[in-house]
């Protein structure tokens, strides 16, 4: 536990009941900040307090979340920035419990098109009738960066000693999108999963279904 965790459950998300019907079995976010909290107890009873607080400041906590509770609620939309608040809000109240478990540096990935994911194209085929990437998603996930990037350099601003670097995955995949090769990487499918089957391979990921040739040229892994 002194050289890194990973609290990190697939299919979870910033609300408690994110995955449950679509996964299954999901560890929630509010687990995973109490499995944490369990950590540090353990390590200030082996290694003291001073001990345990020289680490946790100089460690980075990762956090990549947001892209379950945005799918999810896309399919039954009422009030979007009714939506989008309660989600930073939520993702407020982890930072700052985190931060009074010892936690200092955060490192935190925005969401990214979600729209553009192989069943989210998919769902405009079928919906529209028409090629491309789902917009109504995509613009979910585009307002969400504004209201994030705000709250947490309010957050850096009330909490003495937090700093944290902020990933736009927005952009970052969008500029994949507009270049596709660099010397860095070479991506030939954009589009569909390297896992699946069926258009844009989004019939899912498991042991049955094909995978592609070479996975470095596709973008996406599976379905999501």
């Amino acid at each position: 536990m002194f050289k890194g965790l990973n609290f990190a459950s697939a299919g979870s998300g910033l609300g408690d009941h994110t995955g449950r019907s679509v996964v299954g079995e999901v560890i929630t976010m509010t687990q995973q900040v109490e499995s944490f909290a369990t950590v540090v107890k353990h390590m200030h009873q082996s290694s003291g307090s001073r001990r345990t607080a020289s680490l946790l400041s100089k460690s980075i906590f990762f956090i990549s979340t947001g892209s379950n509770d945005m799918f999810e609620y896309s399919f039954s939309r009422s009030n979007d920035r009714k939506f989008l608040a309660g989600l930073v809000a939520a993702y407020k109240d982890y930072l700052k419990a985190l931060y009074h478990l010892g936690a200092r540096k955060f490192s935190i990935v925005s969401i990214p098109p979600l729209g553009c994911t192989p069943l989210q194209r998919l769902r405009r085929l079928e919906q529209m009738g028409t090629q491309g990437c789902f917009d109504p998603l995509n613009d979910l996930s585009l307002g969400s960066y504004p209201l994030l990037a705000a709250m947490i350099e309010e957050l850096a601003h009330e909490l003495p000693g937090m700093a944290y670097s902020l990933g736009d995955a927005f952009a970052m995949v969008s500029f994949v999108f507009a270049n596709p090769h660099t010397p860095d990487w070479s991506f030939t499918e954009l589009e569909a999963a390297c896992c699946g089957e069926g258009p844009f391979g989004a019939s899912g990921c498991n042991q049955t279904v094909p995978l592609c040739g070479n996975r470095d040229s596709y973008l996406f892994w599976d379905a999501n």
